[in-house]
Parts: structure tokens; C-alpha cells; sequence
């Protein structure tokens, strides 16, 4: 598998794999002649004595990467303090388009999980500039903003951070929510637990603590928990166990929303998105949902607009969409 992309992200998600020992060979790429390799090189370096069985190689060579099943998107333009996610996709959008074109050539049946932000707007770049089908285009934000709740509402709440389990859907920001009916603590539902008030109140507080860490990262990119919650989802894609996961998917009429990339909770297989479950709502909750696909889909729209080249649709890298 491949990841594309050896910044902080890049590094770190390529590092959580080696350490896995899931995986038999990872391919690191850099547009940056010798930093793959270099990075690639550490990575190995950092093995215990028993040995990772993975071998890792990195390259500034997109056609090294062939015969990948796997593609992680984790390339960026660098991060700047104050820049917003429309920033963010003005920056990323032409570069992603053409990288993932150019990987999608040589690996015509990867699945490929998106990473870099705005994920939302980079998952429908990746859809329209690969020509693959719907299903084999992810992104990793749902479970990012899922843990970062859980690990709130465990602070909050006292208890231990394995008695729960946190459910996050719509968009990567703003107008994300928490699943009341699907988030556990304790072994009883939230919406049990605490009113909505508070529960909004809860996700507000990951929102902010999320807003920290970029703040204080400054140029950097926080890097360690989207490491993990894409490590966890690649062992998803790998080894199914079919638990329910928040990720950043296509909408064909769920929820009310069609045609945008959002968070939804879903089962994953060998070949990326099997089934997209529709799980209880509140009123409250479903309206944000539709808010935030609204807005997914103006900012998708600009984006397009901006000059993303779709990929040919002949030719054996590209498949039906459904």
C-alpha cells in the first residue's frame, strides 16, 4: 500500500502501519527528491529487535507506487495560522487532483482513503479526478472527531476511556454532532444520560480542544490521532470485523443528502465502503446533517468550479460509479 504524502501526517500514519505488523510493504512518496527515502529509512530504524515484517520504501516516483490496493492521501500545502477551510481547499485542490490521478493510472484498484483537509471537498476532488466508484473513496475525519468526543465525554463524565463509544457524523468542523442514540458510556446510550444541550455542549468542547492543537501546532499539522483513527481504519479495510465507523462517505439519498461527501457511519470491506447504515436521528441531529451537506456541497461545488480536471473515463483505471 501506498501513502502519498511524508510530512507529519504522512509520517506518522506510515509509522502506526510498520508498527502494526499488518502490513507486508509500504510505500512512502515525496514530491521531495530523498525526503521519502529518508523518512522511510528512520521509520525501519525505529524496529524492536523481533522486527517489524513490513518493509517500507519511499520514493519521488508516483509509478513506483503501482499495484498498490491501498492509497492514503495525505499530502498538503503547508498549513498557515489563520487560514480557513476554504483557504485550505483553494490550496490543496489542484495538487490532490493531479497526484491522486497519477496514482489512480498505476493503481487502477486501489481504495484510497483521504486524509488531507478539507476532507470533504478532498474526497470529492479524489472522486472526480480518480474516476473511481464512490464506494472505493473515503475519508478518515468521522472517526478522528468521534475519538476526540470520546475522550471528552470520558474526562467529563469519570469514567474510563474504553467504556466508551462515541459516534460523530456530518462535516469535519463547525457542524459536526454526536449520534445521541449511537454513543455509549457506561453501556447506556447518552441520549439517556444527558440532555442536548449538554451534549452539544460536549462536542463543542473536542471542537475547541481540536482548535488547540492546530493553534498551537502553529505551521505544523496535528498528526498522532490521525494516525491512529486512519491505522485503525486501513486494519478495517483489511481485516472486517463489521463494526459500525464513522467516515467521511458518498451520500446517495441517505439521510435525506445526495451526491456530497460527509460523515456517516458505515461498514467497510476488502473494496472500501459495503454498506452505509442509517442510524436513528434525532430531529436536532438530522437538521445537521442536511446543514452541513449543504455546505459540503456549495464549498464542492466552488471547488470544482476552480478547475479540477476529471480524469478520463476510459481506460482501466476508472470503473462505473453506482
Amino acid at each position: 500500500m501506498t501513502v502519498l504524502g511524508a510530512g507529519n501526517v504522512g509520517t506518522a500514519i506510515t509509522q502506526r502501519l510498520f508498527d502494526s505488523n499488518q502490513i507486508g510493504e509500504l510505500i512512502l512518496y515525496s514530491s521531495v527528491p530523498d525526503l521519502a527515502a529518508a523518512k522511510a529509512l528512520d521509520i525501519i530504524h525505529s524496529a524492536e529487535r523481533t522486527g517489524s515484517p513490513a518493509t517500507v520504501v519511499g520514493t519521488s516516483c508516483v509509478e513506483e507506487t503501482a499495484e498498490s490496493d491501498m492509497v492514503v492521501v495525505a499530502s498538503s500545502v503547508p498549513y498557515r495560522p489563520g487560514s480557513t477551510r476554504s483557504d485550505q481547499a483553494h490550496a490543496n485542490r489542484a495538487m490532490i487532483g493531479e497526484l491522486t490521478q497519477r496514482a489512480a493510472s498505476v493503481s487502477p484498484s486501489a481504495v484510497v482513503v483521504v486524509v488531507t483537509n478539507p476532507v470533504e471537498q478532498m474526497c470529492h476532488v479524489v472522486y472526480e479526478s480518480t474516476g473511481f466508484a464512490a464506494s472505493r473513496v473515503l475519508g478518515s475525519a468521522g472517526l478522528l472527531d468521534s475519538n476526540r468526543l470520546a475522550t471528552v465525554l470520558a474526562r467529563e463524565m469519570g469514567t474510563a476511556r474504553r467504556n466508551v463509544s462515541a459516534i460523530v457524523l456530518g462535516e469535519h468542523g463547525s457542524r459536526m454532532f454526536c449520534a445521541s442514540n449511537e454513543t455509549i458510556v457506561d453501556g447506556t446510550p447518552i441520549a439517556s444520560l444527558l440532555t442536548g444541550v449538554e451534549i452539544r455542549s460536549m462536542v463543542e468542547i473536542a471542537r475547541q480542544e481540536a482548535h488547540q492543537i492546530v493553534q498551537g501546532l502553529r505551521t505544523a499539522t496535528p498528526s498522532l490521532a490521525p494516525a491512529a483513527c486512519t491505522a485503525r481504519m486501513i486494519a478495517e479495510l483489511y481485516n472486517p470485523t463489521g463494526q459500525l465507523m464513522p467516515c467521511t462517505v458518498h451520500l446517495d439519498g441517505q439521510y435525506g443528502v445526495r451526491g456530497v461527501f460527509i460523515g456517516a457511519p458505515v461498514r467497510l470491506g476488502n473494496r472500501g465502503v459495503e454498506t452505509i447504515a442509517e442510524v436513528t436521528l434525532t430531529p436536532a441531529e438530522h437538521e445537521a446533517m442536511l446543514c452541513g451537506a449543504q455546505q459540503i456541497r456549495s464549498s464542492a461545488h466552488r471547488v470544482q468550479q476552480l478547475g479540477v480536471r476529471a480524469a478520463p473515463t476510459t481506460g482501466a483505471a476508472h470503473t462505473s460509479r453506482p
